[in-house]
This record gives C-alpha cells, sequence and structure tokens, in this order.
C-alpha cells in the first residue's frame, strides 16, 4: 500500500515546487512528474504511473486538472484507477476516493460532462444534457 504522486505542469517554463511541497506533506514514497500539456496524449509518467500503481495504492495529485484537461480522458484515468483497487486523493477539491465522500463527491463532478462559459467578469460551469 504504497503512496503515489503525480505532478504536471504544461510547459518546460513552469515550476513543479508547489506540487513537490505538496508531496512531501503527503511522504509519498514515489513521485511521477512531467512537462507536458494535459491535452497530449501522449504522456510517458502519467502511463508508467498508471502501470505503475497497485491495488491498496493511493494517487495523491494537487488538482484534478493535473491528470487531464479533457473531461473524457479524465474519466477514463479515474475508471483505471477504480479498477486497480487505487485510492485517488486531490488536494484542490479537497476529494479521497477511499471515503463516502469522496466517493460520491468524485461520481458528481466527473460523472457528468460540464462545459465551462465565460464572459468578462464572471465563470459559471453549466451541466450539459
Amino acid at each position: 500500500m504504497g503512496k503515489i504522486g503525480y505532478i504536471r505542469v504544461s510547459t518546460e517554463h513552469q515550476e513543479t515546487a508547489r506540487q513537490e511541497a505538496l508531496m512531501k506533506q503527503y511522504q509519498v514514497e514515489r513521485v511521477f512528474a512531467e512537462k507536458i500539456s494535459g491535452r497530449n496524449a501522449d504522456s510517458p509518467e502519467l502511463k508508467a504511473m498508471l502501470e505503475y500503481v497497485r491495488e491498496g495504492d493511493t494517487l495523491y495529485i494537487e488538482s484534478i486538472s493535473r491528470l487531464r484537461r479533457s473531461t473524457r480522458d479524465l474519466l477514463n484515468i479515474v475508471d483505471v484507477l477504480q479498477r486497480k483497487g487505487v485510492t485517488l486523493v486531490s488536494s484542490k477539491e479537497n476529494i479521497d476516493t477511499n471515503t463516502p465522500q469522496g466517493r460520491s463527491s468524485t461520481a458528481c463532478k466527473w460523472s457528468t460532462p460540464t462545459a465551462i462559459s465565460s464572459t468578462s467578469d464572471t465563470t459559471k460551469t453549466i451541466q450539459v444534457q
């Protein structure tokens, strides 16, 4: 039952220090990190992490957006983790899929596709029917 971390930033110029500090706080044993766009389907470290994790492990991330930007890709990753018996903990969204609240929160947040609508002074999330 290992503590695994995944860190991603979108460009070579962005820093991972904040995410690294979070991994130290969680006392993760192994960290997979990469500097690659979340829209890029070819993420070697993400693939390596998904192959590495095993039943009973916990995956720590700073935010669900660090896993993927696409809702479909994110749902696929969450499905893989669930099938492997891996708990997902997302710091920003305060999600822990090992708790009843975390499981229901995950189901609510990720099971219904959403679209982001933005105007000059407001941003709102709209559920897609």
